[in-house]
């Protein structure tokens, strides 16, 4: 019963966490697609995003890691090939997290809006990496 608890929790936070993450992707596209003239338009979208990332992304993160390391002790999985690749995309997908932040907070909203545009490269390992987590958590292969 704990075990279903514990899940639960655990991925409650993983949603809060990759729908902040990906917030952080959609608020760069925006900034980066806005007109030159927008500035306060701008400071609006990138103060509400970064009040969200730090009161709701950010611990969202912390929980989830905090509950997943729960499980997986509970569950003995350590040694297990599926959790060590997921462990090693969640390390990467916290990382991207912690880019998109910092690329929000040190935006100057006035500069060309071209430079606040998120790389494909960031987008494709964003989704990539969330997907390939929800799939090795699901099936558990090998």
């Amino acid at each position: 019963m704990m075990y279903l608890w514990l899940k639960a929790a655990h991925v409650a936070s993983v949603l809060l966490f990759v729908g902040g993450t990906l917030a952080l992707l959609l608020a760069g596209a925006a900034l980066g697609a806005r007109r030159a003239d927008d500035t306060e338009q701008a400071n609006s979208l990138r103060a509400v995003v970064r009040w969200w990332d730090g009161r709701v992304t950010a611990p969202a993160m912390i929980a989830a890691w905090g509950f997943g390391i729960w499980i997986a002790v509970s569950g003995g999985w350590f040694t297990s090939g599926w959790l060590q690749a997921k462990l090693l995309l969640v390390i990467l997908l916290s990382g991207l997290h912690g880019v998109l932040a910092g690329r929000l907070r040190r935006l100057d909203v006035s500069a060309s809006p071209a430079t606040a545009r998120p790389s494909t490269a960031l987008t494709l390992l964003t989704t990539g990496s969330v997907l390939c987590i929800a799939v090795l958590a699901v099936v558990k292969p090998g």
